[in-house]
């Protein structure tokens, strides 16, 4: 690796960057993603893939690697705190920043800055309850993990909340890593790490980027006297008219974006090697016959169009990731494969030729295995009784698999089996419900008609999804006799399915797409008292039962979008977050009166603005309501300098005042209402069928805060992220309700001081000429503490029970006198 000296002290170093992170929360996703990212800089960046706790003390090895890095990035999530490992890192990390001046960036990944310092959610506290039992001889060893969230939770990093994709997040944690760590670097010149003056001998890595469609033409024997090369990443296409002759045998890093060889060079020895990484390469087999590579441990070969085998495996002893992602061509995985003990990662997504696997999988250290779009493939390799690690197995759009086989009830550790768009198989295999630990199951888009305790330990599931398919099926009769008898609805003899009370734990129910209908669903449902997400698109239903998810305490986001009989709407739980009911032709637009919204944004301004939720409801109408007191919006032209480059086709800005007496007081955040109005009309919108994902039948939404109107945004905070989901066709107006929190970053950013005006702008990209809509108004209110109160002391407890229809009739504005509970919306 390479070595320098830090500009604040004389200990070496050997990464620029330490990975802090709970394995299972985000290894197998933002974690991966942020370590390519920092490695495509040219950062070298510490990762134990492991990360496992076998045993109570972390290795010797992490505190080294900790201190001779020039920072840490510590990713906090939901299950941080549970890792003993993870504390003990993050005490070793937060030392090294004091003693020897390392960096750290916190990143703060499905939790708060407050819920890290304060340690009181369900998740804390059942963690440092397990390490007060666990450590009840060694409470300082504790009170120094408590001590070290709260430090860590005081040092500005990210909130992954304000980003809605994790490349913008990623791609702003790495500049802003990047920028901080670099005065520290050795000197180097932008393309050669370490180099400087000294001789090829010298040289120990070169980071090579340049433009797209640039190429150049090297030497056979380029690396022939670079004898301590240990990292080399090349991002640009590279012509070698006569092959390569050699890679340097120090190499630990190889990173070769469209390797142009059918293989690595014969003969060569890379003996220290531990990742090698070649997208988008020309390679058809990456080397010959079974070669040693007693250190290598991740091997990622994605979009290697011509490769038609996997390595064959059993000379790399260490090897734990294989990720052969898009490699369309591939039609074997070798038997090697199969019987690795040290493999935790097996990724073969979008494998479209893959059909030949290995008989039987013998990998005990293996935790994942995903073949989603492995098209061709027919048949899964059986699992072998050791198999006690893999929590991860993922098929969907395996449109070929004809079953399961029956050996996946030795997968004792399964959490998470996604069989969505497998079109074939129309069983889970018996015994499954041997297993105590499934958490997530997905059959949509199956011929599985029935779940029941006999097939899953229905009391353990988390989340279930169950959608259906565009077209119908001719099992679909018996389905809706399943999903009654599921509802507790039927007289069907008792031992097909438990009741509804069985899921005990369910936070997750897909019935999207099922030909449901008002008498095929619950009345309540009251039972699934966990349920955080329920999707209910492209049914059937006319006038759903009133009250059959209002007991739903918990639920944040609901959706009927595509429902083309629907007339009227549920009324709502207390705490939803997002509502979506597009493309429901038949479904009148809303009357929104000023009680309504009181209690709507009532119900989510929380008392601590940092645990309260972002509001996000679609529902159907063409006008703001009056309680938005500013409506003073401006269309933008949309060529203007300023948002140019976004390619937008509707720019609508809005100044916000924020008055004095919510500055000095508590204020819970602004209120906005667009309307979003299409510019084509030419989608059916009496079809429930489910909408295709291409990107050219999406509307992408986004928001940007500026500071004041009269300057220029701060470069720190560019373009904001997207925020909603991507809409689809659609022909009628629709209302979009958001509440932005007060603790939201770019709100805190321009409002710092004494400023109490920002500027806020929405804008539409239309994605294709086939799918365009427009912002056609835009209002704003924000909502101040004494205004909620005082609205509490005029409210008489009034229950705003339901969101009205706008129609002549004298009752539009019905109000019910009931216990205090939430607003809901009805027919």
């Amino acid at each position: 690796m390479l070595s320098g000296e830090s500009s604040s002290n004389s200990s070496r170093w050997t990464y620029h960057v330490f990975l802090s992170f709970r394995g299972e929360d985000t290894r197998l996703g933002f974690t991966d993603h942020l370590y390519a990212a920092l490695v495509r800089k040219g950062m070298i960046t510490f990762r134990d893939d492991k990360n496992l706790e076998k045993g109570d003390k972390i290795d010797k090895e992490l505190f080294k690697a900790i201190k001779e890095s020039l920072g840490a990035i510590v990713i906090l999530s939901e299950n941080y705190a549970s890792s003993s490992w993870c504390l003990d890192e993050l005490n070793k990390i937060l030392e090294s920043n004091r003693v020897l001046g390392r960096e750290v960036f916190p990143v703060f990944c499905g939790v708060s800055p407050s819920e890290v310092q304060h340690q009181t959610t369900t998740s804390f506290e059942e963690a440092f309850q397990k390490h007060e039992r666990r450590f009840e001889k060694d409470t300082e060893k504790v009170r120094q993990w408590r001590d070290s969230l709260k430090e860590v939770s005081q040092i500005p990093g990210w909130e992954s909340k304000n980003y809605q994709h994790q490349t913008e997040l990623i791609e702003n944690i790495v500049e802003s890593v990047w920028t901080k760590l670099r005065p520290k670097m050795p000197s180097f010149n932008d393309g050669l790490v370490g180099i400087g003056s000294r001789a090829n001998e010298s040289i120990e890595g070169i980071v090579l980027n340049s433009p797209e469609k640039e190429e150049a033409i090297w030497d056979p024997e380029a690396f022939s006297r670079m004898y301590n090369l240990q990292l080399l990443i090349i991002n640009y296409h590279v012509n070698l008219p006569t092959s390569l002759k050699c890679l340097c045998s120090s190499l630990k890093f190889l990173q070769w974006m469209k390797y142009p060889l059918e293989s690595l060079p014969l003969g060569v020895q890379l003996d220290e090697l531990v990742e090698l990484k070649m997208h988008s390469s020309r390679i058809k087999r990456i080397w010959n016959g079974n070669q040693d590579f007693a250190k290598l441990k991740f091997i990622d070969l994605s979009y290697s169009e011509d490769l038609i085998q996997t390595p064959i495996v059993s000379g790399a002893p260490s090897l734990e990731r294989l990720l052969l992602i898009g490699c369309v061509n591939l039609v074997e995985v070798h038997p090697s494969v199969g019987q690795h003990k040290r493999l935790d990662l097996l990724m073969l997504k979008d494998c479209k030729n893959l059909q030949i696997m290995p008989r039987k999988l013998e990998m005990d250290s293996l935790e994942e295995l995903i073949l989603s779009g492995c098209s061709k493939l027919e048949k899964l390799p059986e699992f072998g009784e050791n198999m006690k690690s893999l929590s991860l197995l993922n098929v969907e759009h395996c449109i070929n698999l004809l079953c399961l086989p029956n050996s996946i009830c030795n997968l004792k550790s399964l959490r998470k089996l996604y069989v969505s768009g497998c079109s074939r198989i129309s069983t889970l295999p018996d015994g499954m419900n041997e297993n105590e630990s499934l958490e997530e199951l997905d059959v949509s888009r199956t011929e599985i008609t029935e779940i029941s305790s006999s097939k899953v330990r229905l009391e353990i599931l988390r989340e279930l999804s169950f959608g259906g398919r565009k077209e119908t099926t001719p099992k679909s009769q018996n389905l809706l006799q399943w999903i009654s008898k599921f509802m507790g609805q039927s007289d069907m003899h008792e031992s097909i399915v438990p009741p509804l009370s069985s899921l005990l734990a369910l936070e997750s129910l897909d019935l999207s797409y099922r030909d449901l209908t008002d008498e095929s669903i619950p009345s309540d449902f009251g039972p699934l008292s966990l349920l955080k997400r329920l999707d209910l698109s492209g049914n059937n239903f006319v006038n759903p039962p009133a009250q059959c998810i209002i007991s739903l305490s918990m639920l944040h986001t609901l959706s009927f979008d595509h429902c083309p009989r629907l007339e009227s709407l549920p009324m709502l739980p207390p705490n939803l977050q997002a509502l979506y009911a597009t493309n429901c032709p038949k479904l009148k637009p809303f009357h929104l009166d000023e009680d309504t919204l009181w209690k709507i944004f009532e119900s989510h301004s929380h008392e601590d603005p940092i645990e309260g939720p972002e509001l996000w409801f679609i529902i159907p109408g063409n006008e703001i309501p009056s309680w938005f007191n500013n409506q003073n919006s401006l269309a933008i032209d949309s060529s203007d300098q300023t948002y140019q480059k976004l390619c937008c086709d509707s720019v609508t800005s809005i100044i916000v005042d924020v008055p004095e007496d919510c500055q000095l007081s508590e204020w819970w955040g602004i209120a906005v209402c667009l309307v979003l109005e299409p510019l084509n009309t030419d989608v059916p919108s009496s079809s429930n069928a489910r909408p295709t994902s291409t990107v050219n039948e999406e509307i992408g939404i986004y928001y940007w805060v500026c500071k004041t109107p009269d300057k220029d945004p701060d470069p720190n905070f560019p373009i904001a992220p997207k925020f909603g989901n991507l809409l689809y066709k659609f022909n009628d107006p629709y209302i979009h309700i958001i509440f932005f929190n007060a603790d939201h970053v770019y709100i805190q950013h321009y409002l710092s001081g004494e400023q109490t005006q920002l500027e806020v702008v929405f804008f539409v990209e239309n994605l294709s000429e086939s799918c365009k809509a427009r912002i056609k108004k835009c209002g704003c209110r924000v909502i101040c503490k004494e205004k909620i109160e005082e609205w509490r002391k005029h409210s008489d407890g009034l229950n705003i029970s339901r969101i009205t229809e706008t129609n002549e009739d004298e009752e539009r504005h019905e109000l019910e006198v009931e216990e205090p509970t939430s607003p809901t919306l009805g027919k």
